[in-house]
């Protein structure tokens, strides 16, 4: 299941389950990890986000009358993904908040092509 926010302490240990393979991308605010779960052996992507670099990123939205930052579009994109459940869509499993690194993980379905 998806988990969000939570005990500092708990999201260490759900981070510690995951074992970290090479980085398979990266982009201005995140990185994407391919990830192994320790228990079972399988194979995920993990989006790692700096939350402090998004927070900082502002624009204006007309829509809702002031202004956003990117980190608010960070946990909108993980509320739609929370709903999503179609066979061609890559699947969010969890979301593990590291207050302590400053970094947001999304852990999602890896695909290698």
């Amino acid at each position: 299941g998806v988990h969000f926010g939570g005990l500092w302490e708990e999201s260490v240990a759900r981070m510690e389950r995951y074992l970290k393979l090479e980085t398979i991308g990266r982009g201005s605010y995140a990185k994407v990890r391919k990830v192994k779960l320790a228990v079972t052996g399988e194979i995920f992507a993990m989006k790692v986000v700096k939350k402090s670099l998004l927070k900082r990123r502002r624009q204006w939205s007309a829509a809702e009358g002031r202004y956003k930052n990117a980190y608010d579009d960070v946990l909108r994109e993980i509320a739609l993904m929370k709903k999503l459940n179609h066979p061609n869509v890559i699947r969010m499993h969890e979301v593990v908040d590291d207050p302590e690194k400053d970094k947001l993980c999304i852990v999602l379905d890896y695909h290698s092509n």
